[in-house]
């Protein structure tokens, strides 16, 4: 008897949808002002304010990839068209909130790689 295997995920389909939108613009216009910043001679104290948008920007896109939210798993809740609703089983939560965190993490990681290329590169 073959089982097969789900993947944990906290958002719908829509609202993956709606993320990955919401984080590509988010991206660009991050990207877009460090470009900017960088062109008026702006200091790199300064710059780093970047690191936000471009945080955010990232998480939407890799909220919207894997179909998790970090914060939604840590809540253990998921994220529909009509608003939120617990996730009753403690295996998926388990699950959910493991892969939030690695999606989360990586997010940050990245977010910091991107940064302190757009500042110092």
């Amino acid at each position: 008897m073959q089982v097969a295997a789900t993947v944990a995920k906290n958002l719908t389909t829509a609202i993956r949808n709606r993320q990955i939108r919401f984080g590509v613009v988010a991206f660009g216009v991050a990207l877009a002002t460090a470009v900017l910043l960088r062109s008026l001679g702006v200091t790199s104290a300064i710059r780093y304010a970047v690191f936000l948008p471009i945080l955010v920007g990232l998480h939407g896109i890799a909220t919207g990839l894997t179909g998790v939210c970090g914060l939604s798993a840590a809540w253990g809740v998921r994220q529909t068209e009509d608003g939120t609703e617990p996730i009753v089983d403690r295996h998926e939560v388990s699950c959910v909130r493991r892969r939030g965190s690695f999606v989360f993490g990586s997010t940050v990681l990245t977010a910091l790689g991107v940064t302190l290329s757009l500042v110092h590169g």
